[in-house]
């Protein structure tokens, strides 16, 4: 009989494949599928930025900006109208502007072409953003976009994207509003009502590219919220991206703020929510040391004269996590590893306890003893930046330090002077009456209506916020007089001028062992603390000085400083600084 056993093998192996092929086929069709995770194309995998997964894995998306549905053709380079050019291109005449006795002397506003309209209702039409009232800073300045409605002959505002006091009330845009409030009844002077009131109306009309999120998510119960309308009013801002949220989108960061970014190349301000900071005061954190007690701590970044940014974010290389010079000293009940200085002489005790009322009067104690109340300590962002965080009992309170303002005339005249509405005037001299109106002599005496003389106008206060100087000088106690005579010189100011300077603040700023000196760009200070001059002078110097006691020295890139300016004309001098409380 035949061996039949290689048959049988072969039937049985066929058998095998069929019922193989056959799960496989049923398995493709019929059975329940996992989950596709969205993977970025090759030419995206080597973006080097990380997503927001610092704390939680979480599947990477694909990085990109805000993206909507295209209906704008946006301008790819940057151009202004004046009103001249407006008034013939849409064949209307921009009154001329008037002097008002609450706001100060009013500027034409300017015309910046965003781009055009490519779909919709405004199809072929130009967006503009439309700058009004900025002579004041940016406290009284509206950013309006809006198109000329050639049916009416009028500006459409779009009010979703205007910034104003009230971002979303159309009224706040053109009109005079009085708001009463708990303690006071307060008066806002819209700059798009003087003068293009009868120029503008008010669209409810949304725009899809300028639609943003008003919260993202990020991993680890992170998150942004928005804090800002897209109306182009960031123009200092120069973000730097750092991560992407969980959906992909973009994250910017600039000046310690988080920010999106428009298909406009504009920047949208938005706040992060932190899981372990609910109540935006106590951090929730098991700490190794079971002494350490519940404590206020903010990651503010203090920003100014009474201003501050919202989080502390150090420098790239300033903080690196984990190293030698950090223990860790808990968790957040979010699982984040928190790190504090190992010693009690790291850069970052030493320099907050400079700065901290703990170094002076009655509650002061020696720099161990500070370092014992646990002042900093040190988290992760989702992004992998460290955020400082400081005791609010240890945070440095500041001010604006006597700034003073010198007039000098080219013949005797009456003169006013008025400060921008965010300020908050705490002493003046002469006083402070919603502005000073005073008698200039070209030799800068200043007599008041009662006949008093003054050599200058004195003012302290706050509400001035500016973005801080990322480079400066660092000077030792000895020679912070010769830095003041060298760079405040080439700032402008005149040797009486500087003698009057020293007065006031070469006590303060050589005090301690080592000085961080800076000087706020006077564009920048123009924007923090507006200074509206009547008659306006020829020539204007402002120097506000930015300032950080140090404890030891550090690194930072020295700053540069303008040429000297030329005093011709009707000159206006003024100086200031920056003074912890």
């Amino acid at each position: 009989m035949q061996d039949r056993t290689p048959k049988i093998i072969i039937a049985i192996l066929a058998l095998l494949l069929v019922v193989v092929s056959g799960a496989l086929v049923w398995q493709s069709f019929f059975a329940e599928k996992p989950e596709q995770v969205a993977v970025a194309p090759v030419e995206n995998q080597n973006l080097n930025i990380p997503s927001a997964n610092v704390n939680n894995a979480v599947p990477r998306a694909v990085p990109h900006d805000i993206t909507v549905e295209k209906t704008i053709d946006f301008a790819t380079t940057t151009v202004n109208y004046s009103p001249a050019v407006i008034d013939k291109k849409y064949n209307i005449s921009i009154p001329a502007v008037k002097t008002d006795p609450n706001v100060g002397d009013m500027v034409m506003p300017t015309f910046t072409l965003v781009g055009t309209f490519t779909a919709g209702d405004n199809k072929g039409s130009d967006l503009l953003r439309i700058n009004a009232g900025c002579n004041m800073g940016t406290a009284n300045c509206i950013a309006a976009l809006a198109t000329f409605d050639q049916k009416q002959k009028k500006f459409k505002v779009f009010a979703a994207y205007s910034s104003t006091t009230s971002p979303r009330d159309p009224k706040m845009i053109l009109t005079e509003e009085t708001m009463t409030g708990p303690d006071s009844t307060t008066t806002s002077i819209v700059a798009l009502d003087k003068p293009l009131d009868k120029l503008s109306y008010i669209s409810t009309e949304t725009i899809p590219e300028f639609e943003v999120p008003s919260a993202v998510a990020l991993a680890g119960g992170y998150g942004l919220t928005q804090q800002s309308v897209p109306s182009g009013a960031l123009g200092n801002v120069q973000p730097t991206a750092v991560g992407a949220a969980i959906d992909g989108t973009m994250v910017y960061v600039d000046m310690n703020q988080y920010f999106l970014r428009l298909p406009s190349n504009e920047y949208i301000l938005y706040k992060i929510t932190i899981p372990f900071f609910a109540d935006e005061r106590i951090p929730q954190i098991n700490w190794n040391d079971p002494s350490i007690k519940p404590t206020d701590y903010t990651p503010t970044y203090a920003s100014g004269c009474g201003g501050g940014k919202a989080f502390n974010i150090a420098a790239p290389g300033d903080v690196t996590l984990p190293s030698d010079r950090f223990v860790v000293a808990g968790k957040t009940i979010t699982g984040e590893t928190v790190y504090v200085p190992k010693d009690s002489n790291d850069t970052l005790i030493a320099n907050a306890y400079t700065a901290s009322n703990y170094n002076n009067g009655d509650k002061k104690i020696t720099q161990e003893q500070f370092a014992a109340l646990v002042p900093i300590f040190i988290t992760q962002d989702p992004f992998g930046q460290a955020l400082i965080w400081t005791r609010s009992d240890a945070q440095p309170m500041a001010e604006c330090g006597k700034p003073v303002v010198y007039l000098y005339p080219t013949q005797t005249e009456a003169v006013s002077v008025k400060l921008g509405s965010n300020i908050t005037v705490e002493k003046s001299e002469p006083v402070y009456d919603n502005g000073w109106k005073i008698t200039a002599e070209p030799n800068g005496t200043l007599t008041t209506a009662d006949g008093k003389t003054f050599p200058y106008l004195y003012w302290d206060g706050n509400g001035a916020s500016y973005n801080t100087p990322t480079t400066g000088f660092v000077v030792a106690s000895k020679d912070v007089q010769a830095t003041f005579k060298s760079k405040l010189t080439q700032l402008g100011l005149n040797a009486k001028e500087i003698s009057d300077f020293n007065d006031f603040w070469l006590p303060i700023v050589a005090k301690s062992p080592y000085a961080l000196i800076s000087f706020v760009p006077q564009a920048e200070w123009s924007k923090a603390a507006p200074l509206a001059i009547s008659p306006a002078p020829d020539t204007l110097i402002r120097v506000f000085m930015d300032w950080k006691p140090l404890a030891e020295p550090i690194s930072i890139d020295p700053q540069i400083l303008p040429p000297a300016p030329i005093r011709a004309g009707f000159t206006a001098v003024e100086w200031g600084g920056l003074l912890y409380r």
